[in-house]
């Protein structure tokens, strides 16, 4: 059974042991392979600027982490989502992008992106499926950007009489 839990701090050490598996980082831009002391450097790091973090479980397992970096007001990205290789493939993923819908929903969020690899296609699946849009390539890069709305209507465009 699949759980999405908020992150703390306290519990970055939990999750590191995603970041060590080649598989899981061949996609990032810069390329890097990290060892313990790294990935837990890198996490802690995010929790430094405005962002939301989550766990992903199955039967009490660590199997996933998620990262959702708020832009500004309206706007956030989703950084990035990490599901271990043995999980992969179950929509463990896909419930960690809608669980960040219904977040950014609640947050009064009403723009996500995302970006994924151009080689990435089971990020880009993910993506996709989840409603997201492509919307550019990132300059410079090899990846890919995605946009969500949300269908909220905006108060701005319905002022009262």
């Amino acid at each position: 059974m699949l759980r999405l839990k908020k992150m703390v701090l306290a519990e970055v050490p939990d999750v590191v042991p995603l970041f060590l598996d080649e598989s899981q980082t061949q996609y990032w831009e810069s390329g890097i392979r990290h060892d313990a002391e790294s990935a837990n450097e890198l996490l802690r790091g995010y929790f430094r600027v405005p962002s939301y973090h989550w766990m992903m479980f199955s039967n009490g397992e660590v199997v996933g982490y998620g990262h959702l970096l708020r832009s500004d007001y309206l706007e956030a990205w989703i950084v990035s989502y990490i599901v271990a290789p043995e999980f992969q493939g179950l929509g463990i993923a896909t419930a960690f992008v809608e669980e960040v819908k219904g977040f950014a929903l609640n947050e009064g969020i009403e723009i996500l992106y995302a970006s994924a690899h151009t080689a990435n296609l089971a990020s880009i699946r993910v993506i996709e499926k989840s409603g997201f849009q492509p919307a550019d390539a990132l300059a410079h890069s090899k990846e890919n950007l995605y946009r969500w709305e949300s269908k909220r209507p905006n108060k701005m465009q319905h002022p009262t009489v």
